[in-house]
């Protein structure tokens, strides 16, 4: 994305019985402007301005992996009357309420909206809950804070 400052940190074990690996990365402050092709294939929408942060922690053995991925986002501005005047009527309203979603979900003290994913699975078809991120999502609205970094144990409580 040429944007934000990235590091990744593993260590690889050998191992007969598949891959075994702890893996850590981190992307911090990146100009979410910078994914909005992938917005727009995914979500649907595209920003205006925003700034991105990610950490993820992933640990596969046994052909099993269990981690987290935590995003964050904050200054999102979604929609902009004139960026964008040619879309869609339908288009220009979804766009505005994703707005309205991520100041909702804004936690007031940190003025971001984050959430952190469990991850865990076989190798092949690793899963995460849909409910856990959007419960988490509220509770870093609302509730707590998620704070920025990697979690202290991929087995206790991320936030």
């Amino acid at each position: 994305m040429d944007t934000g400052d990235t590091s990744v940190t593993g260590a690889f074990r050998s191992e007969l019985n598949g891959p075994d690996f702890d893996l850590n990365a981190q992307i911090v402050d990146a100009d979410l402007r910078a994914m909005n092709d992938a917005l727009r294939a995914h979500g649907k929408f595209d920003v205006v301005s925003g700034v991105f942060s990610l950490y993820s922690e992933v640990h596969v053995k046994d052909r099993w992996i269990r981690g987290w991925v935590k995003p964050l986002f904050r200054d999102v501005q979604v929609y902009d009357k004139e960026q964008d005047r040619d879309k869609k009527f339908i288009q220009k309203v979804y766009e505005r309420a994703v707005g309205v979603a991520a100041k909702i979900l804004k936690n007031r003290p940190r003025k971001e909206v984050a959430t952190v994913a469990d991850i865990s699975g076989p190798l092949g078809n690793p899963k995460a809950s849909t409910l856990q991120v959007l419960g988490r999502l509220i509770e870093n609205a609302f509730f707590r804070a998620i704070l920025p970094g990697f979690q202290r144990d991929v087995g206790k409580n991320h936030a």
